[in-house]
């Protein structure tokens, strides 16, 4: 079946550093400060920390003083523990909660992990929020259309919402046969459009990690073996899919003073207007893992490294925060940055760290370029 596409951009509500056109050239333009209204609150972090389960009065906190800063659009998903059912509660605490903007994830739903590990195969009728507790929460795949209108359901249910704004393919690289099944005529991609074509959402999305070293399930091992990522894991899913399919495709880890490896995405989403949404700028800077950073690079390594970009930041007067926001902001095709929050406190440093990107001199990357920060194939702004 082929659903129909959207005739025009005036769906498009909320502003943006930059509106992708269709067959653009990617540039890197050398901007200021990055607004509020093009933050995405990352809601992964608001679940745990290393102390164990974040109070719900924080996270409540956390969203209200983001959406009093401005900061609207919030990103989560079901793989994030119980962050949809979290987020849900502060948005309704929240006199501003109406104002939000709210994207999630599709392609793995949420079940409980029963007794002898049996999985149930049904959620909740209908799913309130923390029904099942974050321990006994597990994920089962469903890449198909049935899967689409199942995860939108259920996120809206969790969340107490009516509606969402965007709903992203996820992770499609985890599990073998994902890709396949996605992007078949009944898969999760046509479900996503129809969901767009009936109203229920704004945006069609994915979201991926794009960085080398990234572990992808390797084909035909059924799932025991894993392969580095490489860009065609995106692009595949990317070509495969109808023209105009894509609103906008959230990138962890591709672009960031730490590594640049999603260039190849960014160019492919350029050419067909697809507005990327950068995360992960904090890698290697504020936490170092195998999401973010060379399997063969050592800790020392990349703390010299991000070390060198704070000497740097320092030379040019502005802090190594307001450096890693500007990069991520470089790109023509970037449309929002994407940054982790759960307290008000980290909310009022993410905002005044985009503020001062402003003051961010142009300069700078070509001297990073020069000291081997930056990959030497970049067009850099002078």
């Amino acid at each position: 079946m082929t659903y129909p596409l959207p005739s025009s951009t005036d769906q498009i509500a909320d502003l943006h550093l930059s509106t992708a056109s269709r067959g653009a050239e990617l540039n890197l333009v050398h901007g200021g400060a990055v607004d509020p209204a093009d933050i995405i609150f990352g809601c992964g972090p608001i679940v745990t920390d290393r102390s164990g389960p974040i109070e719900l009065t924080q996270v409540d906190a956390a969203v209200h003083a983001a959406l009093e800063a401005g900061v609207v659009h919030f990103d989560t998903a079901p793989l994030y523990g119980d962050s949809e059912d979290r987020l849900g509660h502060a948005l309704a605490a929240s006199p501003l909660g109406s104002s939000a903007v709210v994207m999630t994830k599709a392609g793995k739903v949420i079940r409980r992990l029963c007794p002898l590990r049996h999985v149930a195969s049904l959620g909740p009728e209908p799913w309130t929020p923390f029904a099942i507790p974050l321990e006994e929460r597990c994920l089962l795949p469903d890449y198909t259309a049935a899967g689409a209108r199942k995860s939108y359901t259920e996120s809206c249910q969790r969340m107490g919402l009516s509606s969402l704004h965007t709903l992203r393919i996820h992770d499609a690289d985890s599990i073998e046969g994902a890709f396949a099944a996605a992007t078949a005529p009944d898969g999760l991609i046509a479900g996503l459009m129809q969901l767009k074509a009936e109203g229920a959402i704004q945006h069609v999305s994915l979201g991926m990690n794009a960085n080398i070293d990234h572990k992808v399930v390797t084909p035909g091992t059924g799932g025991l073996e894993t392969t580095a990522w490489q860009p065609d894991d995106i692009l595949r899913v990317i070509r495969a899919s109808p023209e105009g399919c894509f609103d906008s495709a959230l990138l962890a880890y591709s672009w960031s003073l730490f590594s640049q490896d999603g260039w190849p995405v960014l160019q492919e989403c350029a050419a067909r207007g697809i507005e990327v949404h950068i995360a992960g700028i904090w890698a290697g800077l504020h936490h170092v893992n195998a999401g973010s950073v060379r399997a063969n690079t050592t800790h020392d390594a990349t703390t010299k490294k991000m070390d060198r970009w704070r000497t740097l930041a320092v030379e040019h007067g502005c802090s190594v925060e307001a450096v890693a926001v500007a990069f991520a902001a470089l790109p023509s095709v970037v449309g929002k940055v994407v940054m982790g929050m759960k307290s008000a406190e980290e909310v009022a440093t993410n905002v005044a760290a985009a503020e001062e990107a402003a003051t961010v001199p142009s300069r700078i990357w070509a001297q990073a370029q020069a000291q081997g920060l930056l990959s030497a194939h970049l067009p850099l702004p002078a």
